[in-house]
């Protein structure tokens, strides 16, 4: 691939990562936390300045809840649409062990049997 066309595609994955973020209400501050990138990387990535690893690719699609290839859906008009609270559960689950999950779930289900 041509330099050229590199950077090209470098603008727009940073426009899509832009679009997918702020349709989940998310700031740049939220994605950074929720990939443990800094919030100038995610800023950098958004101006098509720097490219993202392939593991990073991985860390933004899991916090915005789409598909890596979806990332590169540049023409979609369609981005995934994820309530705050659904983002919130993900967050939990990403930072929890799954004993932590277990409990949790049985915690859940306690509530529903007092409802």
């Amino acid at each position: 691939m041509a330099h050229g066309g590199g950077h090209h595609t470098a603008l727009l994955l940073g426009n899509r990562l832009r679009e997918l973020r702020t349709k989940q209400d998310m700031t740049q501050a939220d994605l950074a936390e929720s990939t443990g990138l800094s919030d100038n990387f995610i800023a950098l990535m958004e101006r098509g300045k720097t490219s993202p690893s392939l593991q990073t690719l991985e860390n933004l699609a899991n916090a915005l809840n789409v598909q890596i290839a979806d990332l590169f859906a540049f023409n979609s008009k369609t981005p995934t649409k994820i309530n705050k609270s659904e983002r919130a559960i993900q967050h939990l689950l990403r930072k929890h062990t799954p004993s932590q999950i277990k409990t949790l779930l049985q915690i859940q289900k306690l509530i529903e049997k007092l409802k």
